[in-house]
């Protein structure tokens, strides 16, 4: 899932093509048409067609999908709340030492405690070309000890150009899946585009790990068929899909 939401992160923009398939080095890839969008790999994707309240997330090894609802993610987010209320009564029954110690290691389990450590992106003043297109360099750094958390390189909207149904379906599909990731404490820099100023088309480092950059953009007609989901995959709920 993680390196599902770097690539959610990564497909953001606006311009005039189309239809778009976007690969990336890691192997993922991101399906842009007619305001749907389809990003993953074969193994796991994610699923989501603009208007739409919820995402859908594809498990290809178990040939299975479920949808994500706006209402799930409160849900979680309310239950999380709930531990910590219990963990943080537990933790003051506890001596001074003790609790110290538990809470260092839990903070770095459980990022949510904390509330997550801020991060601010500081452009760096160079520039790149990744997959013949051009971006700036910029880095994302963590505000409490200004350490750097990752790289980015950020392609403008004009750069690559997306029509203006494929960026507002782009932005609602990432927006969703970082609004999920906000869950466990986790909002990124990078998810902010308007401070940003376009695409980051490349990325290195970073908790959620794995470095992937744009490869290619074939701007072809995209079969429909590609956003179905196969009519052998079995829906599920949240809780079954949560099972290892």
């Amino acid at each position: 899932m993680n390196k599902i939401l770097i690539l959610a992160i990564t497909l953001f923009s606006s311009g005039a093509i189309a239809d778009a398939d976007m690969q990336f080095s890691d192997g993922t890839s991101g399906v842009i048409s007619s305001g749907r969008v389809l990003f993953g790999d074969e193994e796991s994707a994610i699923l989501y067609t603009e208007g739409q309240a919820h995402f859908t997330v594809i498990d290809g090894r178990r040939k299975t999908y479920m949808d994500v609802t706006p209402e799930f993610i409160e849900g979680m987010k309310s239950k999380l709340d709930a531990q910590m209320a219990q963990m943080e009564k537990m933790l003051a029954g506890m001596p001074a030492q003790q609790r110290a110690m538990v809470e260092q290691q839990m903070k770095s389990r459980m990022p949510q405690m904390d509330g997550g450590r801020k991060t601010k992106i500081e452009r760096t003043g160079s520039n790149a070309t990744v997959a013949g297109f051009d971006c700036e360099e910029a880095e994302i750094r963590y505000e409490d000890d200004n350490s750097v958390e990752s790289r980015v390189c950020i392609a403008t909207a004009d750069e690559l150009s997306l029509s203006s149904t494929d960026f507002r379906a782009l932005s609602s599909a990432a927006n969703a899946m970082l609004e999920m990731a906000s869950v466990g404490g986790n909002r990124p820099a990078e998810s902010d585009f308007e401070k940003l100023g376009g695409i980051p088309i490349r990325r290195t480092g970073g908790a959620a790990g794995g470095d992937s950059e744009l490869s290619s953009i074939d701007t072809s007609d995209i079969d429909p068929s590609r956003f179905e989901i196969p009519a052998n995959y079995k829906k599920q709920s949240i809780e079954d899909m949560m099972r290892p």
